[in-house]
């Protein structure tokens, strides 16, 4: 493995761990904020999950520019990996728990809406699906 290669990885992976870290944090405030009885608290707690939706803008950035970078030095190794279209699949499906999230401050911010549980869940579950494709790479050819 050679040091561009590391430090595209080093990206991909911080700017994942900012993201998804982010994504739990908004979800965990959001269901506090529903609990709360005070609107003017209540608000706050919305405004503070703002800024924590755009710290995860960030970090998804970062994360597919460091993945398009990666894929971009080696494309006829990572193109032809069934795993990554796997995986790719997945990331998919992050980015539209992502955009639910989005609404979801939107919203929390005007003072509407309560926030589903089961969210953090799928986000587990799409997480633990991504790192361990990207981890043990099934079907690598």
């Amino acid at each position: 493995m050679d040091s561009t290669h590391s430090l595209l990885l080093t990206i991909h992976i911080v700017g994942f761990g900012v993201w998804l870290g982010n994504l739990f944090a908004i979800a965990t405030t959001l269901i506090e904020r529903d609990v709360l009885a005070e609107a003017g608290v209540k608000t706050a707690v919305a405004q503070l999950a703002k800024k924590m939706a755009r710290v995860a803008d960030i970090g998804a950035l970062i994360a597919i520019v460091g993945g398009v970078a990666l894929i971009a030095t080696a494309p006829g190794y990572y193109l032809h990996q069934p795993w990554l279209h796997m995986k790719l699949t997945l990331v998919v499906g992050l980015l539209g728990v992502h955009g639910f999230l989005r609404m979801k401050v939107k919203r929390a911010t005007q003072g509407q809406g309560i926030f589903p549980r089961p969210i953090i869940g799928m986000m587990t579950l799409l997480a633990v699906s991504i790192v361990a494709l990207a981890f043990f790479k099934p079907l690598q050819r």
